[in-house]
């Protein structure tokens, strides 16, 4: 649709697009996430996932399937 013209060219990106930079020291900014999955086969019911991690070094503080 946009190489026909029907919808416009976005010229930036939205700000839940743009990189940034990592933080420069180990601890200065932690990330949790948690996710809901079907992680085993047979019929078990979904488990949430939940990870902290470091924003600098990537390394797994805690990881933690309920």
């Amino acid at each position: 649709m946009r190489q026909r013209g029907l919808l416009p060219v976005s010229t930036r990106r939205s700000a839940a697009r743009k990189k940034r930079i990592r933080r420069p020291l180990p601890g200065m900014m932690l990330f949790q996430d948690a996710s809901r999955h079907r992680w085993l086969p047979g019929g078990h019911p979904p488990l949430d996932l939940m990870v902290t991690m470091d924003d600098a070094t990537s390394d797994i503080y805690f990881r933690l399937v309920l």
